[in-house]
């Protein structure tokens, strides 16, 4: 969503151009006009601020990613795109984890990087984006995917253009799978080893 007080400036220049009689605009023209400058700012914030380097990573493209396609974005897609939930360096920066180091592979820092493209505990889950990309995905694969191309540059056949199209929710779908496959495991795990620890809690304090 676009931030409040630049949508606020938006709908203020937009009356202001409105309320001019010199500007023949169409008002749809307008307001677009105006959007594109809002999102010029938006881009430019972004690109300014020193958290959420996560995500910007991952969708670089403020405007690119307004005009995706339709996305529902889940509970654990938005986690593998904040790089917040079930991984261990976000959890010990919350001070809810003792250490960053990932159980699976002791890597000293379990990101959303690690966890999602590195860690060789996930190599299965990663498998069906290897075969469609032919390599193992990257983060930088991410924006690409969910956005898909920019609507300027699909091909002018339509024949090519729907097979392109086709390709692109196929692709979309398989990576959004593999972040909610690692992820629900990963959470699985995770409840397990918290009940082991509160197991072997309880029979200390039996003993």
């Amino acid at each position: 969503m676009l931030p409040a007080d630049l949508l606020a400036t938006e709908r203020a220049r937009i009356r202001s151009r409105m309320d001019d009689q010199t500007d023949e605009t169409p008002t749809n023209t307008l307001k677009n006009q105006e959007r594109l400058l809002s999102i010029a700012a938006w881009q430019a914030r972004r690109d300014r601020l020193k958290n959420a380097r996560w995500t910007h990573r991952l969708i670089p493209d403020i405007g690119r990613w307004l005009a995706k396609p339709p996305l529902n974005l889940t509970y654990r897609l938005t986690q593998a795109l904040s790089g917040h939930g079930c991984f261990k360096s976000s959890l010990h920066r919350f001070i809810r984890s003792d250490d960053s180091y990932c159980v699976c592979c002791v890597d000293p820092d379990d990101t959303a990087k690690h966890t999602l493209f590195a860690c060789p505990r996930w190599l299965d889950e990663r498998a069906r984006m290897s075969e469609i990309l032919r390599r193992p995905p990257t983060a930088a694969d991410v924006e690409e995917i969910l956005c898909g191309p920019p609507s300027d540059a699909l091909p002018e056949d339509l024949t090519t253009r729907t097979r392109l199209i086709e390709q692109t929710a196929i692709n979309r779908q398989a990576l959004i799978g593999m972040f909610e496959s690692i992820l629900a495991t990963k959470e699985k795990d995770e409840r397990d080893d918290q009940a082991d620890d509160l197991a072997r809690l309880n029979r200390r304090r039996a003993l």
